[in-house]
């Protein structure tokens, strides 16, 4: 019996040997990849900040506090198109003023025409000029108050 014990021991020996060989000599697996054309795709990002070829600058003939935007940042915009519109309270106290300017002075002229006082002459060719410069400054404002009410625009004389 040691016999066959001696065999058996052997052959399985021989058999580990075997596996142990086939193992060793056998070439090592690779993950495969498979090939084929294709058009080369790369993206990069940055940070940047983008700038118009031209630009255009806009002004405004008078001052105000803004009432509303009428326009989105950034949004196009043609010759004459509203981008404002102004408080009109400064404008209408600014008129108001105007008025009583123009009625006080008118009213001066009215007394020094009447008092027939020989000095008077040098007065009213001053409270004539002060009359004329509270109308063209009551002027003034109608057409200011008017721009108030009609929005403010881009400037005719420039392209956009």
């Amino acid at each position: 019996m040691t016999r066959k014990w001696l065999i058996a021991l052997s052959a399985l020996a021989l058999l580990a040997a075997a596996v142990l060989a086939v193992r060793l000599l056998r070439a090592p697996e690779a993950a495969a990849v498979t090939v084929r054309v294709a058009p080369l795709v790369r993206s990069l990002q940055f940070s940047a900040r983008v700038a118009t070829a031209s630009r255009v600058d806009v002004g405004a003939t008078v001052t105000g506090r803004v009432l509303q935007v009428l326009v989105a940042e950034g949004a196009q915009v043609k010759r004459g198109d509203p981008l404002v519109r102004l408080e009109s309270d400064e404008l209408q106290a600014a008129l108001a003023q105007a008025q009583a300017s123009e009625r006080q002075s008118s009213a001066r002229l009215v007394g020094l025409r009447n008092t027939g006082r020989s000095g008077a002459q040098a007065a009213l060719a001053q409270t004539d000029s002060v009359v004329v410069a509270a109308a063209a400054d009551l002027q003034r404002t109608r057409e200011l108050v008017a721009v108030s009410y009609t929005h403010l625009t881009l400037p005719t004389n420039r392209e956009v």
